[in-house]
């Protein structure tokens, strides 16, 4: 990312935009949205370790911490899937 440049941003929120127009989540319902935000949380805590190691290798985090940061990860995604049927 640190190398990225204007056309890099571009391409990225481009792809996104497309994505999201033409993806399923739009037509996603908000108890829908909820139940797969969850289930990315889930998954995540099922492969912890690994995600903790990856953010280790990555950057030189120390793992203690790397692993913190992944357990504050899965806790948005289910902070957020809560809102999903709230807003």
């Amino acid at each position: 990312m640190a190398e990225g440049d204007k056309a890099d941003v571009d391409a990225a929120v481009d792809c996104a935009r497309k994505t999201f127009e033409q993806g399923k989540w739009p037509s996603f319902t908000p108890h829908q949205r909820a139940r797969c935000l969850l289930k990315i949380a889930e998954l995540m805590e099922q492969h912890a370790d690994e995600l903790a190691t990856l953010v280790t290798l990555n950057n030189g985090m120390a793992i203690s911490l790397a692993r913190g940061m992944v357990a504050g990860a899965i806790e948005t995604f289910r902070y957020c899937a809560g809102w999903a049927t709230k807003i």
